[in-house]
């Protein structure tokens, strides 16, 4: 049940992990197109 509860955590952080830098390839890419 931990190792369980664990697992999704690290599951929750990876996840949160990607989302952010999917947001910043984004915001880096938009610096670009309108510079």
């Amino acid at each position: 049940m931990i190792l369980k509860k664990n697992l999704a955590s690290a599951f929750d952080a990876a996840n949160i992990n990607s989302i952010q830098v999917i947001y910043d390839t984004a915001k880096y890419t938009q610096a670009l197109i309108h510079r």
